[in-house]
């Protein structure tokens, strides 16, 4: 029995011992060759109201780009992308831990009767009367100081 394994590759059959790469190195060089990073192809995977999010934080808008694979976008828009998910990721981070039930937010009052206002009614309805009484003593000291 063989104790050297080989690996096929275009070039024929490779003592797996050659290989001197570790796992990590050897996904992002796959990724390479394949033209797609890791974040691409997470995005690539969302649903759609997950682009959707993902796309109106990067302020974008979504009916135009919600069909297209990120590498597929512009470069500014790929960045913005870049950045929006960041800024989710922060933000999941940030709640992650945080009770989130409907009952966290919603609470249960009970029906309070809404409070009855009275019609308003003039505290004195003698406006006009005070007023005119103001009025006829101005004018009569007015008429007062001329005589004088």
């Amino acid at each position: 029995m063989n104790s050297c394994q080989t690996v096929k590759t275009r070039d024929g059959m490779v003592p797996l011992s050659s290989f001197k790469m570790t796992g990590e190195q050897a996904i992002a060089t796959m990724r390479k060759q394949l033209g797609k990073s890791s974040l691409a192809a997470a995005y690539d995977k969302l649903t759609g109201q997950q682009r959707a999010i993902v796309l109106f934080a990067a302020r974008i808008k979504p009916s135009t780009a919600i069909d297209t694979p990120l590498l597929q976008l512009p470069m500014a828009q790929r960045e913005a992308v870049r950045m929006a998910i960041i800024s989710i990721a922060n933000l999941g981070n940030a709640m992650a831990g945080v009770p989130n039930g409907r009952e966290q937010i919603i609470t249960e009052h009970p029906q309070r009767k809404p409070k009855q206002i009275k019609p308003s009614t003039p505290a004195n309805t003698n406006h006009t009367i005070d007023i005119s009484e103001l009025a006829a003593e101005l004018a009569a000291d007015v008429a007062q100081r001329k005589r004088a």
